[in-house]
């Protein structure tokens, strides 16, 4: 998963990557080119600039929130707003962001982001192997928790296809509500890895996890 300046559509940020792992799947890649074009037209459209600096410091006022509570409802509020404006700058500006991102195209909405004048939220520590490891650990050796786990991931596919359909579905709502209970009844540290920026090996990790569940 790679670093981006902003987060789009954050109030699915979690299903989404519970839905990736779930399936064994990496995010859709956009080329270099296909950034750079979405990027161009932001810099060259004054309004859709002041939009995108909107983004970007909804979205760091969203991370500091997130950091002290991935849970504070002022996040749902927050997440909408950056999508309907997300919206307004185009299905090709969603589809990019939502991408798995290589580190020069994410540069290039860092650089973008500069324009903004936002100061950027400090990078939360990094998730570990060993972190990820001990988590999984635990939850296989707990059958409660290893129930809980692939329930979500049931209604993390569920979700998933519904969001690929309109991310507006009323559905959405209650089934994101029982995958956060899910969520902190497995604990802040399965929070925090699942919403961390995992290298290849630890994602292969709660991959394999996922496999105890088909």
């Amino acid at each position: 998963m790679s670093t981006r300046c902003v987060s789009v559509i954050a109030v699915l940020t979690v299903i989404t990557a519970t839905v990736a792992f779930a399936q064994g799947q990496t995010a859709p890649k956009a080329s270099k080119a296909e950034v750079q074009k979405v990027v161009g037209s932001i810099k060259g459209d004054k309004a859709k600039l002041a939009q995108f600096c909107e983004i970007t410091k909804l979205d760091v006022q969203a991370g500091a929130l997130a950091q002290k509570n991935p849970k504070d409802p002022k996040l749902k509020e927050l997440s909408q707003r950056m999508g309907d404006i997300a919206a307004k700058l185009g299905p090709d500006y969603e589809r990019v962001v939502k991408s798995d991102l290589d580190q020069e195209s994410a540069a290039l909405f860092d650089d973008l982001s500069k324009s903004c004048n936002v100061k950027p939220l400090q990078a939360a520590a990094k998730v570990t192997k060993a972190d990820v490891q001990k988590l999984v650990d635990s939850i296989k050796s707990d059958k409660e928790k290893l129930d809980g786990f692939c329930t979500q991931t049931k209604l993390a596919n569920q979700a998933g296809a519904l969001a690929q359909k309109n991310r507006k579905d009323p559905r959405l709502k209650d089934i994101t509500k029982q995958i956060d209970d899910l969520g902190a009844k497995l604990g802040p540290d399965y929070q925090r890895i699942l919403a961390s920026d995992l290298d290849s090996t630890s994602s292969a990790l709660l991959d394999n996890l996922y496999k105890n569940c088909r």
